[in-house]
């Protein structure tokens, strides 16, 4: 049986959601974006 987290498992994914979401944000907002940047931007860690 699958351990409970022990952490609201609903506001991480909110926080995680938008985290990702700001973050591609800024990147796509950067017209001089790094190799590593537009790497980032893809995968939005």
């Amino acid at each position: 049986m699958a351990k409970t987290p022990e952490f609201d498992l609903a506001a991480a994914h909110r926080y995680f959601a938008a985290h990702c979401f700001n973050s591609a944000w800024e990147l796509i907002g950067k017209t001089d974006r790094s190799a590593a940047q537009k790497i980032r931007g893809l995968s939005a860690k």
